[in-house]
Parts: C-alpha cells; structure tokens; sequence
C-alpha cells in the first residue's frame, strides 16, 4: 500500500522529500533510507502514535528499537528530561554526578560473580578502550580470542545488533550467545 506521502502532489511530504533527495543520500541517513512509495516524514509522536507533516496518524511498531517503552513523550520522561536540560545538555561521554550516583545502585542490582570487566564489540575513542576490552564488530574470532584469555574476569558482553548501519551477521550474535552461555557471562544487547 503507497504512503499518503506519495497519494498528494501538494503535501508537505513532497516539499521536504525534494529538499531531502537534494542533500541526503536516498533522502535518509544511512540504511534508513525507504523506498519512495512507503516513504514518509514524521513530525511527532504521543504514546504509540506517531503522525507525519500532513498530520496522518500511524501506530508505532518499532518504539525506538525498545527504548521508547513508556511511548513517545511520556510525562515523566518530558519532565526528567526537562529537569536534566536545565543542568547541562550532552554528557554522556564524560564523568558525572548522575552517572557516579546510580551506578552502584546498578551494578548491586546485576550479579557478576565478581567479575569486574565488559567487552564491547564496538569502535570506541582510545580513552575508553585503554579501560575496556574491545572487539572489532563482526569479527567472532577475535572476540573468541578474547573471551579466552580474559572471560574468568568479563562479567558482560555488550554488542548492538546492528552498529549504525552495519548489521550483524547472524553468526557473529548467535556466536557470543554461545560463547556467553560456555562462560557464564551476562550478555546485553544495547539499542
């Protein structure tokens, strides 16, 4: 079935799609490009709905890949994220009182055996992969290698199942399902 998107020579979907096929490859970012006949720009979400730029309401099936669980702007989630805002807006990548003070609250809550390392199948800055074990993404023998020399002390194994537009092959998450499940390792897959 054609998107309303593509049923109006009018609409506001046609004006931002021309200005998309301009300057971004597919008229996407990255693999997220669709084909012209489903296409379609969205400009908000509510719960499990979503509409796009010529208001036509859709339910949403993916949820953010798992993170929008309480839906799209949820109260609780609006006023935290407001609450944060005011006190600084991207710090993730850095040391902060947020993260220090949930932190042991996390890791009481996750038994690792005492185990006190991850691995992540990822690229990451150097800093942060002078602290941790790093695995190329795809590449299971390396990760065997790995888990080999150090899996008495990696309490989890943390991989994405597609690394932005790279998707796994099937082998490689069955295979550190596999390895987790010989090892006893917790294995998170992240977004």
């Amino acid at each position: 079935m054609p998107s309303p998107a593509t049923q109006s020579e009018s609409s506001k979907q046609q004006n931002l799609f021309g200005i998309a096929d301009r300057v971004l490859p597919g008229a996407g970012l990255g693999s997220y490009s669709l084909a012209e006949e489903i296409r379609l720009i969205y400009s908000h979400g509510k719960g499990s709905r979503l509409w796009d730029v010529d208001n036509n309401e859709y339910i949403d099936y993916v949820g953010g890949a798992g993170a929008l669980i309480l839906g799209h702007s949820h109260p609780a989630v609006v006023d935290a994220s407001k609450a944060q805002l005011d006190r600084g807006a991207h710090m993730f990548g850095i040391a902060n009182d947020c993260r220090s003070d949930i932190s042991p609250s996390v890791w009481s809550k996750t038994s690792c055996g005492g185990k006190t390392r991850a691995l992540l199948c990822r690229t990451l800055p150097e800093a942060t992969v002078s602290t941790m074990l790093v695995c190329p993404y795809n590449d299971l023998a390396t990760l065997r290698k790995i888990v080999g020399e150090h899996g008495h002390d990696i309490a989890a194994i943390f991989a994405e199942p597609v690394q932005r537009i790279i998707p796994a092959e099937p082998e490689f998450l069955q295979g550190i399902r596999k390895i987790c499940d010989e090892y006893d390792i917790l294995f998170v897959l992240d977004e």
